[in-house]
């Protein structure tokens, strides 16, 4: 049997050592006839044991660090800059605001065929204003090279490690929320439930384990924060927002968000589209882009998108699969409102959802306005930042799915193609739907035809009908814009630049006509003070003001002279007011700069206008004193 210790010839010829017994020479040995010793020192091993103690500190370090670097894996995009300078991500999306300018206009406005903003068009501007367009280069469309970054990156806030994990109080967070009536809530959180709403505050203010919490823990504090961003950019209550800044909290609901790798879960498409909204309305158009083509796909995937009977039994599950049903319809509503405004096809096609009938009690124009605390005393509603409530209303869902149809019979590539006949048969059509919507919306909420210089929309019985009627007035012009501007590409599919036959020609005007007085009511209504509110305030929209504007400014540049082109100009100063005015009611640099973009595009197109009108009734002069 092998002994303990091999005898010294076998340990140095690295041999087996056989003994027979114990103090018997090995085998080896006796077959060579050597002596068989053990004389060379032990060695002595010493294991350095680890105390308990030091375990449980050496875990807490791993630990730690694990939490560092998840954390450091959602700040992707981390801003090194001091605090006070701009971001380089604010740099950046600079041109993200030039592209969205670029989609809005360069592939929807035209003269007999030919783009405004192309090199064709900026050179026809040039010959009717005699002014340099140097200032358009930048919004012309650039093919594959104007495509905006993609990015869930937020401004960044520069949070402490384990500050991430913190939450508000949670008796300020209930006190913020409750101090909402429920028709207040529905109509500035139509993504969230109440009774589901109070569930997830629950569980996100479980005892938190860091990465090691569960995915729906992660999901319902990404939620949480979400929802604090929209509260603290409303203004909802003044303390939480002297504590939190809006772009704090949708900061860090995307550090959660960044978190999360599992199935799609209703917070987590409530995170997602509250962030869009929020986004949206600061001008962060490349990240509210990608937020949201992410929520279209996680609310299929929830089965938003189809019809389900009505389960009696559970009433909860009811609650949510009804609740995942409502988020469809406001993705589809966005869906359809950024196809419209960027050019890009919509993600939520009407062949793949279960549309069906809309439903009577989700379709009612006043359906989150049915709650009877809906009062006109404003002065349960002086502190919130009603100027701001515009981007995050719910929509109207008929107009929706109008929407779709003015996108796929006016806007979509096959609709570029089209004879001038059957796109004035279109623009008609949807004309004659646009007037029956009108016409089914209960006479308090009726949009107007037209609103009339100095006047806006008419205070209501309570400021929340008041606030969807401002909603539906705007909704219905720019609607009304859309749809008659496209008789201006008369010629485009045909590739001429001759003037269209007499019949349709006066079908031209008349549409032309109706587009021009929906965009002078749209700055009427803008450049009006709210209505029903204590304070002096406007309402905070930049796509409305921007589309009138670019409807009156090419149709200055057709018919310079005359009493009508001065009036437009003056309507054009007061587009550029409207707009400069957002500058001095923006809360984040994002929002500054968007709005400075905006208001340098609008001034340019003001200035032109100008040098039209100047041009046009020079030659007017010079041929009056010629035919003297």
């Amino acid at each position: 049997m092998p002994p303990i210790r091999a005898c010294d010839v076998c340990f140095k010829r690295k041999i087996e050592c056989c003994r027979p017994g114990p103090s018997l020479p090995c085998n080896w040995c006796s077959h060579q006839k050597l002596a068989c010793t053990v004389t060379r020192e032990k060695r002595t091993t010493s294991v350095n044991r680890i105390k308990r103690v030091d375990a449980n500190k050496l875990l807490d370090r791993i630990k730690h660090l694990e939490d560092a670097l998840a954390q450091a894996n959602a700040l992707q995009h981390r801003d090194s800059a001091p605090v006070g300078q701009d971001s380089p991500s604010l740099e950046d999306d600079t041109h993200a605001r030039i592209v969205f300018i670029t989609r809005l206009f360069g592939r929807n406005w035209y003269h007999r065929g030919v783009p405004i903003i192309s090199e064709r068009g900026l050179d026809w501007i040039a010959s009717r204003t005699d002014q340099d367009t140097t200032i358009l280069k930048p919004y012309l469309p650039r093919g594959g090279s104007d495509q905006s970054s993609w990015s869930f990156s937020a401004l960044q806030v520069h949070t402490p490690i384990g500050d991430l994990w913190d939450l508000p109080d949670r008796d300020l967070v209930h006190k913020s929320f409750g101090s909402l009536s429920s028709s207040y809530f529905l109509i500035l959180f139509p993504l969230l439930d109440e009774v589901l709403l109070a569930e997830m505050i629950n569980a996100a203010y479980q005892s938190f384990e860091g990465v090691h919490a569960s995915h729906a823990h992660v999901a319902a504090r990404a939620c949480l924060w979400a929802a604090f961003a929209v509260l603290a950019h409303l203004r909802v209550s003044e303390h939480f927002s002297a504590t939190f800044s809006g772009e704090i909290c949708a900061t860090r609901a995307q550090r959660f968000l960044g978190l999360l790798n599992g199935p799609a879960d209703l917070a987590t498409l409530q995170t997602l589209l509250l962030l869009h909204k929020y986004r949206t309305a600061v001008g962060q158009y490349s990240s509210a882009e990608a937020l949201h083509s992410t929520a279209c796909r996680m609310v299929c995937e929830l089965d938003g998108h189809l019809q389900h009977p009505m389960d009696r039994e559970n009433s909860y599950l009811g609650r949510r699969r009804d609740h995942i049903q409502k988020l469809f319809w406001l993705c589809y509503i966005s869906d359809k409102d950024l196809a419209l405004l960027s050019g890009l096809p919509p993600i939520l096609a009407n062949e793949y959802s279960d549309l069906g009938v809309l439903d009577e009690q989700n379709s009612s124009h006043d359906v989150f306005l049915q709650s009877s605390g809906a009062t006109a005393d404003t002065d349960e509603i002086g502190a919130i930042a009603w100027n701001r409530a515009i981007p995050f209303l719910p929509g109207d869902l008929h107009l929706g799915v109008l929407k779709e149809r003015i996108f796929r019979l006016l806007y979509s590539p096959s609709a570029l193609k089209i004879i001038d006949s059957e796109l004035l048969t279109r623009i008609r059509q949807l004309d004659d739907e646009l007037e029956s919507w009108r016409l089914s919306v209960p006479l308090a909420l009726r949009p107007k035809l037209s609103i009339p210089s100095g006047h806006s929309v008419p205070p209501t019985l309570n400021f929340l009908s008041y606030l969807r009627s401002v909603q539906l007035q705007l909704e219905y012009h720019y609607l009304l814009t859309i749809i008659h501007t496209p008789v201006r590409r008369f010629g485009a599919a045909q590739g001429v630049e001759t003037s269209p036959p007499e019949d349709l020609h006066s079908a031209m005007h008349s549409s032309i006509d109706l587009s021009l007085e929906a965009s002078r009511s749209t700055l009427n209504l803008l450049n009006e003070p709210i209505a029903m509110l204590k304070q002096k305030s406007f309402w905070h929209a930049v796509v409305y003001p921007l589309v009138a504007a670019m409807s009156l400014f090419v149709n200055i540049l057709i018919h310079p002279v005359g009493a009508q082109a001065a009036a437009d100009v003056e309507s054009l100063a007061m587009a550029s007011k409207v707009v400069n005015r957002l500058r001095t009611q923006t809360v984040t640099d994002y929002e500054a700069k968007h709005n400075e973009q905006a208001g340098k595009f609008v001034t340019e197109l003001s200035r032109l206008a100008n040098g039209a009108i100047f041009k046009a009734n020079g030659a007017s002069a010079l041929d009056k004193s010629l035919a003297e």
